[in-house]
């Protein structure tokens, strides 16, 4: 299947919705999980490796944001989270306060983070009221955002929406 075993997979606006059951998408060693949009477009899923100890924390996030996030518990390690999130084009700013939310409750609880997701927020453009929400955010919880390269390039544009935020800094690379 894979040439590298990835141990979590997250992929945003997966445009799935309840007539594709876990069966069609699923993928052998990994458990599934699932926000599907309920109407055209959106949705996020995470695959994680059957292996890996985690728990769902639905408890973190405002069930209105297309948003998973997991505790991973690795042995011998202390627990992180990871975060997925789709945020649709054109979605009103005030979005970020309830994600801002659930990112406190993350922080609150002294562990390393991992957000991830297809923000729609061209980083770092500070010209547009989302990204400088997203900006805000990023510095208030000390998240710093990992990708350097344009996630989105067309013939006319070279955008950077697709993004990695940690609390942990350039360790990972």
């Amino acid at each position: 299947m894979f040439k590298f075993k990835f141990d979590i997979i997250t992929l945003c606006e997966t445009w799935l919705n309840d007539t594709i059951s876990d069966n069609e998408i699923g993928l052998d060693g990994y458990d599934l999980i699932r926000k599907d949009r309920n109407r055209s477009g959106g949705g996020v899923v995470m695959y994680i490796r059957n292996m890996i100890s985690y728990k769902v924390r639905s408890d973190i996030m405002p069930d209105t944001l297309e948003t998973i996030t997991i505790e991973v518990a690795k042995y011998r390690a202390k627990p992180f989270f990871i975060n997925t999130w789709y945020r649709a084009p054109n979605t009103p700013s005030e979005v970020f306060d309830k994600y801002e939310s659930g990112i406190k409750k993350l922080d609150s609880e002294d562990k390393e983070i991992i957000c991830i997701g297809d923000l729609n927020c061209n980083w770092p453009e500070p010209k547009k009221t989302e990204t400088q929400n997203l900006l805000q955010l990023t510095k208030l919880f000390q998240l710093e955002q990992m990708i350097e390269e344009p996630t989105r390039i067309t013939e006319t544009a070279r955008t950077l929406i697709d993004l990695i935020f940690t609390n942990r800094g350039r360790s990972y690379k």
